[in-house]
This record gives structure tokens, sequence and C-alpha cells, in this order.
């Protein structure tokens, strides 16, 4: 009896574990461009016009602000591989069904693919002008 319930508490904090890891995977990459964008408009709304990149400086323009963000940009390599680790042991794992693992494997992939791309794009010059 003490064994099953054992299993059935390992199996609840497997699950725990797994929601936490995707919840992860999935709001990692909008955090990131959050990070980029948000940074962004505090510089427009302290400089009172859009910033532009190698006239606005953002660490000179928002200090700590700028500093700060750079934590979450400089843990992207880690999150990335995070990601993957996790998409790797949901395919190894026997608590998640093969499906499932497949499902969460395409919708990460996806959102980190449409996140790189966009801000590889750089459409309006945010992370020209954060980097810069």
């Amino acid at each position: 009896m003490s064994v099953t319930i054992e299993s059935s508490s390992n199996r609840e904090f497997d699950f725990a574990l797994w929601r936490t890891a995707r919840v992860f995977g999935l709001m990692y990459p909008v955090l990131l461009v959050a990070t980029y964008y948000g940074t962004w408009v505090l510089g427009w709304l302290t400089l009172g016009h859009p910033p532009r990149a190698s006239l606005d400086d953002p660490s000179d323009t928002l200090g700590g602000v700028y500093w700060a963000s750079g934590v979450v940009v400089m843990l992207m390599p880690i999150a990335l591989v995070a990601s993957i680790v996790t998409i790797a042991l949901r395919f190894l794992s026997s608590a998640v069904p093969k499906s499932t693992a497949i499902l969460h494997a395409v919708i990460d992939v996806a959102v980190w693919t449409v996140v790189i791309f966009h801000l590889r794009s750089d459409p309006i010059g945010v992370v020209n002008w954060w980097i810069d």
C-alpha cells in the first residue's frame, strides 16, 4: 500500500515538474521579447521620442533597467538549452504519452522559431538599439 502511495506522490511530482518545465519553455521566449520591447518603450518614455540606434545609448538612458534586462538576454542560450533538454526528457519519460511529447515539442519549437526570426528581422530596430 505504501509503495502505491509513494508512486502516486512521485507521479504527481513528475507531472508538476513537467508543467513547470513546460511553462518555462514557453514563457521565456515571451519574456525575452517583452524585455527588448519593454526596455525600448521605457527608453521612449524617458527620452520623449523613439530611441535611435547609435544616438540614444540604452545604458546611459536607462541605467539599471538596461543592465537588469541584460540578465534576461544573457540567459537566452541557457533557456534554449533547457527547452531542448525538456523536449528530450519528455520523449524519454514513460510518464508523458508520445503524442503529447510530440505536440509539446512542435509548440516549443514553433514559439522559439517565431521569436528568433522576429528578433533577427528586428522590424523597428529595437534589438539593434539595445545591442548597439
